[in-house]
């Protein structure tokens, strides 16, 4: 709330300050825009060092808090919304857990207002950031987590596990199972009714035609392990 009760949006702030840290903040401002209100007040960012505190990042928008202090900053406001930027599985699944626990910490959905589709009927979890210009068809389940980047495909009945990251481009196929912490590479290809292994990489531009096994890399035309590859 501000001074005189209105309502400003709910305050968040984005963790870490890399350029996706500046592309979810105009998606951010793009929710507020179309929406015709405030629906997220955003503060700034966080990073993990208290010397950055100050640093200009994206328009009037700083580095405001340290990793080591976002406890007590989001009791000063009371509630504070926590949107993570980074590309790395494993780092968005150790940053989340490191948070959960926090009681005045949730974890908002970022949906980029320009889908087709709202997504809201897809996601059963938080914490995901969804781009915009992505085509979907019916039947994709989004868990909790992740972060799916503009312009990617996803085929009917596709579902995606937690802190999966999907970069821009990739195309995934109908009835595709990713499952959690996987990363796929920009323009990559997943063919229909496959399985991604937990934990796995698709490099950038890879066709995968078959499972790819937990925690397996996979790279080329037809993908292949990378120690195939080589």
């Amino acid at each position: 709330m501000s001074e005189k009760g209105r309502w400003d949006g709910l305050p968040v702030l984005i963790l870490g300050s890399s350029g996706t840290a500046i592309a979810m903040s105009r998606i951010i401002e793009r929710i507020n825009f179309l929406s015709g209100n405030s629906t997220f007040k955003l503060y700034g960012y966080c990073e993990k060092e208290t010397n950055d505190i100050g640093k200009k990042v994206f328009a009037d928008y700083k580095v405001v808090v340290s990793d080591v202090e976002i406890e007590d900053y989001s009791k000063k406001l009371g509630i504070l919304g926590a949107i993570l930027s980074f590309g790395i599985p494993l780092m968005r699944r150790r940053l989340a857990e490191s948070l959960l626990t926090k009681e005045n910490i949730l974890f908002p959905n970022i949906i980029d207002p320009d889908n087709q589709l709202g997504f809201s009927e897809y996601i059963h979890g938080i914490g995901n950031v969804i781009y915009g210009g992505i085509n979907t068809d019916p039947g994709v389940s989004i868990g909790s987590f992740s972060l799916i980047n503009k312009s990617v495909i996803l085929g009917h009945d596709v579902s995606i596990g937690d802190f999966c990251v999907i970069n821009p481009g990739a195309t995934v196929g109908g009835n595709v199972e990713i499952e959690n912490e996987v990363l796929i590479g920009s323009g990559a290809v997943i063919l229909q009714n496959l399985r991604i292994g937990k934990g796995s990489t698709i490099g950038s531009g890879a066709v995968v035609t078959k499972d790819v096994a937990p925690g397996e890399t996979v790279v080329g035309v037809p993908a292949k392990r990378v120690a195939e590859a080589k």
